[in-house]
């Protein structure tokens, strides 16, 4: 960890496990530079809402909730270890690569290195990305490793979702495009070994809950 100390925002522990955000209610605490509508054809149907972010001409091409709100607080005490949500390409004229950020800004934040590319006219795509150690996230804001990154975790002041072809900075990439989020949510997904000794016990069946 670095010399200088990390300032902590205060604690608010706005993300419940399990619960699945399918915009349905509205908005839901998320901003930022680019264009924000609420459109149907979601996941689940054609009367089902979707969150659509768009951007006409190039512009910081990023949504986020701050905290106090959905998504932000402490990963580790509600036994997050992942993030899934949906993506659909909304225009045949762009190409946004898609990765999640989440830590406190401008002291303190992480960007998977895992990226999506949704493609136009394919179905929703479920995605899911995982929270279990520093190796899968690249830290752009801050110059702590690994032990920044638990304190990430455990006080997620910020979420995004971002555009970024390389996880390389501390700003998304600047472009125009179009992309559907729906279906936020954050797991607790057993770790392979763990799994596999649970399907081998008699009469254990794994079931993934979903509070909506």
């Amino acid at each position: 960890m670095s010399g200088a100390s990390i300032l902590l925002p205060a604690a608010a522990s706005a993300v419940v496990l399990n619960t699945v955000e399918n915009f349905n209610g509205g908005l839901v605490g998320f901003g930022g530079p680019v264009n924000y509508s609420i459109l149907t054809g979601g996941v689940d149907g054609p009367s089902d809402g979707f969150l659509a972010i768009t951007s006409a001409s190039p512009n910081i091409f990023a949504t986020r909730v701050i905290q106090p709100g959905p998504f932000t607080g402490n990963y580790r005490a509600i036994g997050a270890n992942a993030v899934q949500f949906s993506l659909l390409d909304l225009d045949s004229e762009d190409s946004v690569v898609v990765r999640v950020g989440f830590g406190i800004r401008n002291v303190n934040f992480w960007v998977s290195n895992l990226s999506f590319d949704p493609v136009f006219g394919a179905p929703w795509q479920e995605v899911t990305v995982s929270f279990d150690d520093a190796s899968g996230w690249t830290q752009v804001i801050g110059a702590g490793g690994a032990t920044d990154f638990e304190l990430a975790l455990e006080n997620a002041e910020t979420f995004q979702i971002r555009a970024d072809a390389v996880a390389d900075g501390k700003e998304p990439d600047t472009i125009a495009g179009s992309i559907g989020i729906d279906n936020v949510s954050f797991l607790a997904i057993p770790e392979p070994g763990i799994g596999l000794l649970l399907a081998l016990l008699p009469g254990c069946f794994l079931r993934r809950s979903r509070a909506v």
